[in-house]
């Protein structure tokens, strides 16, 4: 009797070890579903960051294609020369005669031929302009 009663104790204890093996497996199981959760957010992360970081990238080179290019526009924007009225600003200097324009068209020389007004024909006539007067082009 008292050997049955110790082997129904130890069934007992076996089936108490057995249930807590089965809770620690189904918490390790949760466990892994979680670690595999987290790794995906980590991979998701990182694939975020290497699109910034290639669009930071990106960025960059653009920005300095446009640096370059208003360097460039600057450099052509320095050639030309435009005159203010006195009324706008006093700081830009101002040309000395305004042009007059006629409603009849000047003739035009020949190529070749040489043309006084213009110095001979050597070269580029140059017409300075207004502010008020770049409407009427």
């Amino acid at each position: 009797e008292h050997t049955a009663t110790a082997l129904g104790e130890i069934v007992q204890s076996i089936s108490k070890v057995s249930d807590l093996v089965g809770e620690i497996s189904a918490s390790s199981d949760e466990q892994a579903q979680g670690i595999s959760q987290i790794s995906i957010g980590l991979s998701q992360i990182d694939e975020v960051t290497q699109q910034n970081t290639s669009n930071a990238i990106q960025s960059a080179a653009t920005s300095e294609e446009l640096a370059a290019q208003a360097a460039e526009m600057r450099e052509m924007m320095d050639g030309f020369t435009l005159y203010r009225s006195n009324m706008r600003s006093s700081a830009l200097p101002t040309p000395t005669s305004a042009p007059t324009y006629s409603s009849a068209p000047a003739p035009v020389a020949p190529v070749g031929a040489t043309n006084d007004a213009w110095g001979g024909g050597t070269s580029q006539p140059k017409i300075s302009l207004d502010d008020d007067e770049f409407g009427k082009f």
